[in-house]
């Protein structure tokens, strides 16, 4: 299975898990023509390989017989439960048995209930259980069945998307020649079946492969008939479509176009993207499909007219904003210089607008000045609010932490207990005061006046600000860990900012957006996020460091390493703002550890310690210490490492940023394990993947859970565990490259491996043997010689 190396080592490794006694289960989710059926057929062959019993089903399947063993049609939950004491008091004592039911989104509800059962009461014979399922078509009892297991997590779940570009190429090999090839990759999503389907019937003209057509056959005929014609009618104008031209073809009344639309979403047949009113297929070839049956009256893409983009009220109001700019600064100075009073409210008005200019400018020193200056002069408490809100906001952009401080609690207090209305015409104020505040690690107040800005500025048609508002809460909510919350706020940043048209609302909020996806772990959301970001202008040096993490967080350590520098201006990222530069400092020095540049490390880890030293702020320290627990732990060092680890996972707690809290757990457990301290590490490691599974952070949770069971097997640094003993033949080579001074890309071309197989045996090793360093892999393989 070409691109799924990770999810076939995971399988492997549940084998041997329940091998060892412990019951498991695991769900693969996933379109059609994924690879679910392929993983479960790979999870059997590992099994019956390792002695078990495997059975397997495929629901519905024959309804009187289930895993094989006859049950009498319409037999219910009763005889199905049956069935399963049957085949364990029919094996002999201690072996495993494997359970396979694919296709589980079409299970009865007798068999949900069996299900149900098996992950309620785990079994005490060493059972495993393997379930393939399509979740936008399984059952709501089937759904909550499973959901309930993860919480508990006596379920794990393995989920499969498209594959990558170069995987797919590396899927067809050479046998499909160019422009096939490339137009096969392209056309296919990453959606294996339809990659072979593609390449086999090259000249299949505007339709889809007849194979295609008929595994997508059952989804389209099981369409409502009106939303099956604006299908048809969608497919003609192109992809992605606009609601109104699709609606124009039919034609429909664009109202009822729109909840048939609502439909086809939530069948997952087509897709909202980020600007409002326009959707895309799930697939090119889905289009291809519907397009092959459209039906007659359908117009074709050349005889309908795009319709026309309404005066939205967010348009509205975004055309009626002010000139921003020199002009704007020079019009406003002027009517300044022309009142007779420089000490009334309308004097300080126009300094407040004078400051606001600078801000968006980015001249945050010219914004300090003028807000400093209407703060002083003004009288009103509301006017002396909104120029501390601005101070705050040149203050957190500056990076100047103590003055930001001290005017986000003036404009606290003078702007919280104003009534809305009052606050009505100082949205902006309250939107930056709650921007300001995620700066200097006040996640609890920035969150609540975001969400004050926001709620005001939907009631008051003040929709230009919806996509900074947005970008900040997703800022926020990343930070707090709640990641779900975060994601839908950074689609709802972009999709405001594409409607307003402003390049560098956008910028900011695909910046945002794809932030909250690292940490997620959704790296194919995050990659291409980041690619739409090219040729954007207003792309700050942040945003393009978060790029650069993208492919950090993917393993490509040399190129994101030079890709962060390179956004940053050098090794000590003076485009960055000092009081940001610690994250990417620490960020750099585990990257380095990871690439095997040791010397790196420890500059970069010294450069965090710098940055976060006199900030006062809790997470900038516990990210330098970070940093330094890493070079620590890469050293050998593993006692001290675990308790300066411990340490950052203690600041990091206390600035309310738990996901990153856990990072620094993970660490720990890693160093205490290498120190022999096992138990310790366990209790490190099991906190760290609770936390990082109830944030959503899969990836990072994946790591601990490995790592953990690592520590469990005996790994972690444990006496009497070689390299050699503990690693499969194929990591152990990789591991002895290593240890020779080889880097992935050399071991790759040696082996005649992709980059990406070298990472993921290498992941594999790391987690077995209990380290996080190529020096400490490298030293426990030369132990063995």
């Amino acid at each position: 299975m070409v691109g799924r190396e990770v999810e076939q080592a995971f399988a492997d490794i549940l084998v041997a898990e329940v091998a060892a006694g412990s019951p498991r289960a695991l769900a693969v989710r996933g379109e059609p023509g994924i690879g679910k059926t392929l993983l479960l057929e790979h999870l059997a062959a590992t099994a019956e390989a390792a002695g078990f019993l495997v059975r397997t089903d495929r629901a519905p399947g024959d309804q009187a017989r289930l895993f094989g063993v006859p049950v009498g049609a319409g037999a219910g939950r009763h005889r199905r439960h049956k069935v399963v004491s049957r085949l364990l008091s029919g094996l002999p004592e201690g072996a495993p048995l494997l359970l396979v039911l694919d296709d589980a989104h079409r299970a009865d509800p007798a068999t949900v209930e069996l299900v149900g059962h098996l992950l309620r009461h785990p079994p005490g014979a060493p059972v495993l259980l393997g379930l393939a399922l399509r979740p936008r078509y399984a059952s709501p009892a089937l759904l909550r069945t499973l959901h309930a297991a993860q919480r508990c997590r006596s379920l794990d779940t393995v989920e499969l998307g498209p594959l990558p570009a170069e995987d797919a190429a590396a899927l067809l090999g050479g046998a499909v020649a160019e422009p096939d090839r490339a137009r096969a990759i392209a056309e296919s999503g990453g959606n294996p079946f339809y990659l072979h389907q593609l390449a086999r019937t090259p000249g299949h003209g505007t339709g889809a492969p007849p194979a295609i057509v008929a595994s997508l056959r059952e989804e389209l005929c099981d369409l409502p008939a009106a939303a099956a014609l604006l299908l048809s009618a969608a497919a003609a104008v192109g992809d992605p479509f606009d609601a109104g031209s699709a609606a124009a073809g039919v034609p429909l009344p664009e109202g009822e176009a729109l909840d048939l639309l609502d439909e086809l979403c939530r069948r997952d047949v087509v897709r909202g993207t980020e600007v409002p009113r326009r959707f895309a297929f799930r697939h090119p070839v889905l289009r291809r499909a519907a397009r092959g049956a459209a039906r007659p009256g359908v117009r074709d893409s050349g005889s309908v007219h795009p319709v026309p983009a309404r005066r939205t009220p967010a348009r509205a109001t975004a055309e009626r904003r002010p000139h921003r700019g020199p002009d704007a600064v020079r019009l406003l100075t002027q009517a300044l210089a022309a009142l007779p009073d420089p000490l009334s409210a309308t004097a300080s008005r126009l300094r407040l607008a004078i400051a606001t200019v600078h801000l968006w400018g980015s001249d945050h020193e010219e914004a300090s000045r003028w807000a400093g200056r209407a703060r002083v002069a003004a009288g009103d408490p509301v006017l002396r609010g909104v120029a501390a809100a601005l101070l705050a906001g040149a203050g957190g952009r500056s990076g100047a932490v103590a003055e930001t401080r001290t005017a986000a609690d003036e404009a606290s207090a003078l702007l919280d207990p104003l009534p809305d209305d009052v606050i009505a015409a100082h949205v902006d104020a309250v939107a930056l005061l709650g921007w300001s505040e995620t700066t200097i690690e006040r996640p609890g107040p920035a969150c609540a006046h975001l969400r004050r800005a926001l709620a005001l500025a939907g009631r008051t048609g003040q929709a230009y600000l919806l996509p900074e508002i947005h970008t900040g809460l997703a800022a926020v909510l990343t930070w707090t860990g709640a990641l779900v919350d975060a994601a839908r706020a950074g689609d709802e940043a972009i999709a405001c900012a594409c409607s307003s048209g402003v390049a560098d609302s956008r910028v900011r909020a695909l910046g945002s957006r794809c932030a909250a996806a690292v940490v997620a772990g959704d790296l194919t959301v995050a990659t291409r996020l980041g690619e739409q970001t090219r040729g954007l202008t207003g792309a700050t040096p942040e945003v393009m460091a978060t790029v650069a993490e993208v492919r950090l967080a993917a393993g490509d350590h040399d190129a994101g390493i030079a890709a962060l520098q390179d956004a940053g201006g050098g090794p000590d990222l003076p485009r960055i703002v000092h009081s940001r530069r610690p994250y990417w400092f620490a960020l750099l020095t585990e990257a380095a550890i990871r690439a095997g540049r040791r010397a790196d490390a420890t500059g970069w880890a010294e450069r965090a310690e710098l940055a976060a030293a006199g900030l006062g702020l809790a997470g900038r320290t516990g990210w330098a210490l970070r940093a330094a627990a890493a070079v620590r732990n890469a050293h050998r060092e593993h006692a001290p490492a675990a308790g300066t680890a411990l340490r950052s996972a203690e600041l990091l707690e206390r600035a309310g940023n738990p996901v990153e809290a856990a990072r620094s757990r993970t660490l720990a457990g890693i160093a205490l394990g290498a120190a022999g301290q096992r138990s310790r590490a366990a209790a490190e490691l099991t906190a760290a993947a609770a936390v990082l599974a109830g944030c959503g952070a899969t990836a990072l949770g994946a790591q601990a859970d490995a790592l953990l069971r690592g520590i469990r097997c005996g790994g972690g640094g444990g006496a009497g565990n070689s390299a050699r003993d503990v690693l499969s033949p194929r990591e152990h080579q990789i591991a002895q490259l290593v240890a020779s001074g080889h880097t992935n890309r050399e071991i790759a071309e040696e082996l005649m491996l992709s980059v990406k197989t070298v990472e993921t045996h290498l992941g594999r090793a790391f987690a077995k043997l209990g380290v996080s360093t190529r020096s400490a892999l490298a030293a426990q393989v030369r132990t063995d010689r």
